[in-house]
């Protein structure tokens, strides 16, 4: 849903915002389960209550139990960035490309890593990051917006 609101898609996704609470709380009773399940409920607690604490937190236990999973490191950067931690979103991005070098989360990771080096004033990087992405997608907004 964050996504949602980064595209302005919240009125297309009006009915689904209306289940969310719903559905974050069916999340809680299989919490521990699934990482991915776990970043889900973080973030969404994180957007009713705003403590990046708390965020970063749970996003670094996330990190614990899945360290070697592509996917889930370009989720947790991307609520590093949102929460304002620029510098541990950047090295969930890094991971994630390490990781997934070839895979599906190199564009994500790519944007992610550019929009990160432009909180952290890092400019050379974020135009490396964002040509290393629009290599493979034209479409991807972060990579436009950073470059």
């Amino acid at each position: 849903m964050n996504g949602a609101r980064t595209y302005d898609l919240r009125h297309k996704l009006s009915a689904d915002y209306e289940k969310l609470s719903s559905w974050i709380e069916a999340g809680r009773r299989m919490a521990g389960q699934n990482p991915t399940l776990d970043l889900s409920i973080a973030v969404a607690d994180y957007n009713e209550d705003g403590d990046a604490d708390r965020l970063s937190v749970a996003l670094e236990q996330i990190r614990q139990r899945a360290p070697l999973d592509a996917r889930l490191h370009l989720f947790m950067g991307w609520g590093y960035n949102w929460s304002g931690f620029p510098e541990s979103a950047l090295g969930c991005f890094q991971t994630a490309l390490r990781l997934g070098r070839y895979g599906s989360v190199f564009v994500g990771a790519s944007g992610g890593a550019a929009t990160s080096c432009v909180m952290l004033g890092r400019d050379q990087e974020t135009i490396e990051y964002a040509e290393a992405g629009l290599r493979f997608s034209k479409d991807y907004a972060a990579l436009h917006s950073t470059r």
